[in-house]
């Protein structure tokens, strides 16, 4: 059984990620014109995750576990080995 919380304001997770990333803009923390850029990474496992892989603009998504057919995410992996495995792989990937 799951119960999810949430407050009483219209919002979704896209919405929280972009504050995020505004507020750390605003204290020069991030930039995305910095050439060396932090990689904007999400991975979701719900229906509530699809805001952030369709609406926050150069985010890598990835949608976690079966259900969903169809996903706006950039890929799609089984379950969390598989997303240790995908990190393993996108790690030594990034260190060449």
């Amino acid at each position: 059984m799951v119960l999810e919380v949430r407050p009483a304001i219209l919002h979704t997770k896209a919405d929280a990620v972009q504050w995020l990333e505004a507020a750390a803009k605003c204290r020069g923390v991030w930039s995305a014109a910095d050439p060396t850029a932090p990689l904007r990474l999400y991975v979701g496992d719900d229906d509530t995750d699809e805001d952030v892989f369709r609406l926050w603009p150069g985010v890598l998504g990835v949608r976690v576990g079966p259900g969903a057919p169809h996903t706006a995410a950039s890929y799609r992996l089984s379950g969390p080995a598989g997303v240790t495995r995908w990190l393993e792989g996108l790690d030594r990937q990034l260190a060449t």
